[in-house]
């Protein structure tokens, strides 16, 4: 017998639940994504306010390196608020998959093909290989996921 196969039978028969990182997870990145827009966003503010309050000869340079930093600092916060949105909800026989970037899909169980298992999590398949959503082991729900996939006989993928 598998840990799965008993693990969560009410959940499984309702089959209403959301598979996403941990709460904490979800806080910390949220954290740091904040903690680099704020700063990055200011700052790009005051040097531009300060190079045109008082312009010299050779600030045009500065101010484009500056901006590009703080440009490329703004963007990975923006990258990590985005990051902790990544859910895919189950109800019933209907998933959803959000993506952190990108517009979320729906579909049905009977539309998934197998499991991919890679590096980066797993990854729900089409009947063509596409792919209609990911998971991660670590994330809350995705035992119970791997317990109602198995009650669908949806397995591994070669």
């Amino acid at each position: 017998m598998d840990q799965y196969t008993t693990l969560f039978p009410e959940q499984c028969k309702t089959a209403g639940f959301v598979v996403r990182d941990a709460a904490w997870v979800r806080r910390l990145t949220a954290a740091a994504g904040m903690g680099c827009v704020m700063p990055s966003a200011v700052l790009m503010v005051l040097v531009t306010l300060g190079t045109i309050a008082a312009p010299e000869p050779g600030d045009l340079p500065v101010l484009a390196g500056c901006l590009a930093a703080f440009g490329v600092v703004l963007g990975l916060g923006i990258w990590l608020l985005r990051a902790c949105s990544r859910r895919l909800v189950v109800e019933g026989e209907t998933l959803s998959y959000v993506p952190p970037f990108g517009r979320a899909r729906t579909f049905q169980s009977t539309d998934i093909a197998g499991v991919r298992v890679e590096a980066r999590g797993r990854r729900l398949c089409g009947p063509d290989g596409g792919t209609l959503g990911r998971f991660g082991e670590n994330q809350e729900n995705s035992a119970l996921l791997l317990q109602y996939l198995r009650e669908r006989k949806i397995g591994l993928l070669a």
